[in-house]
């Protein structure tokens, strides 16, 4: 079957994995799946549907161990999503027309562009 979406040359292997993940696509990741599990951690409050006061052992167990078992789910599942994410941009038309525009949105920063290192310059648009 054909796909309407044209896969860029330099996504051929895949997505970004490994040494090619930047720095910045790792501390998103963390910043991510932290606050998602400190929001989904203060919303179900395991401590509460224990009874046990937040202040004890029992409770700070159920939360800690909520938040982590949240974080790890986060942590694991999110660079998926940023990976299918970055290969969308990339592949629709309009980012190949900003990437002869370099804007320096936030989105350049985060690895979203085309990577070729030129900025857009020089190709006469």
């Amino acid at each position: 079957m054909i796909s309407k979406f044209r896969i860029p040359p330099d996504a051929a292997g895949g997505p970004a994995s490994g040494p090619a993940r930047s720095l910045l696509f790792v501390a998103m990741v963390i910043a991510t799946a932290a606050f998602l599990a400190v929001v989904a951690t203060d919303l179900v409050d395991p401590a509460g549907r224990l009874d046990a006061a937040p202040g004890s052992a029992l409770g700070f167990a159920a939360d800690f161990g909520l938040f982590l078992a949240l974080f790890a789910t986060g942590a694991a599942v999110l660079p998926a999503f940023f990976d299918v994410a970055r290969v969308w941009e990339r592949s629709t038309p309009e980012s190949e027309r900003n990437a002869r525009h370099d804007d320096g949105s936030v989105f350049g920063l985060l690895g979203f562009g085309d990577g070729d290192g030129d900025g857009g310059c020089g190709d006469g648009d």
